[in-house]
């Protein structure tokens, strides 16, 4: 069947060292593996093949292939390579992907989560530098939100315990929670959106300590959901 959807790049990786797979979340058939060939005809198309590109892609889609393969690509948000360009949204744009990638079951389509994801190159492209620096900890909160795994917002709790997801006003017996300035922090971010961001402050440290308290909540929640490589780079973003 030939399919005609658009598509967000999440990751691209060599294959028998000439070629190339590229893992690609549709919007109408979910997280999908492509193979493009590394020729003079596909020169144009591995560069745009850039992470959180996206693309309306065409291609002989079927239900059981692992591999499918592109028959024509374009961007659908032409953002150039000037995103990529600037170095700190350009490594974002890893941490965005790789966050997907890691979190979506193959072929299980989300339209919400493709719409906020689709659009969120753009937010980042016009980032101020406050909202570039809490950037990962909005996109970490609406991924969740939209894959059904979201914190509710709450007031009262002086702790939340992400290994059971809840919040709570008695400090948990293990280690994995949340508290103190990470915990106001969150509260705030709960109940914000993108413009908002403009407005927040927190350190550093408060940043990144939230940041991987997220993605340990995200792992009890998601058994395959594994350890992200891009997590070392953006500790040095947070200098910002």
């Amino acid at each position: 069947m030939l399919l005609e959807t658009r598509g967000i790049v999440l990751h691209k990786f060599r294959y028998l060292e000439k070629d190339f797979i590229i893992h690609i979340f549709t919007e109408e058939k979910g997280k999908l593996s492509f193979l493009v060939k590394n020729s003079k005809r596909n020169k144009s198309l591995l560069a745009i093949l850039q992470p959180m590109a996206c693309l309306s892609i065409q291609f002989n889609y079927r239900e059981k292939r692992d591999i499918h393969y592109i028959s024509e690509a374009s961007p659908f948000h032409d953002l150039g390579l000037d995103l990529y360009m600037d170095p700190v949204k350009g490594a974002l744009t890893f941490f965005m992907a790789e966050l997907l990638k890691n979190a979506l079951y193959p072929s299980y389509p989300n339209e919400p989560l493709f719409s906020f994801c689709s659009k969120s190159g753009i937010q980042l492209y016009h980032s101020n530098q406050q909202q570039l620096a809490l950037f990962p900890l909005y996109y970490t909160l609406m991924v969740c939100k939209l894959l059904g795994i979201g914190i509710p917002e709450f007031s009262d709790a002086t702790y939340f315990d992400y290994l059971h997801g809840i919040p709570s006003t008695c400090k948990p017996e293990h280690k994995e929670y949340i508290c103190s300035h990470e915990l106001e922090l969150l509260k705030t971010l709960l109940g914000t959106d993108f413009d908002a961001l403009s407005n927040l402050r927190a350190t550093k440290s408060v940043r990144l300590a939230l940041l991987r308290s997220l993605l340990r909540y995200i792992h009890f929640q998601m058994d395959h959901f594994k350890d992200l490589k891009s997590l070392d780079i953006l500790e040095q973003l947070f200098n910002h």
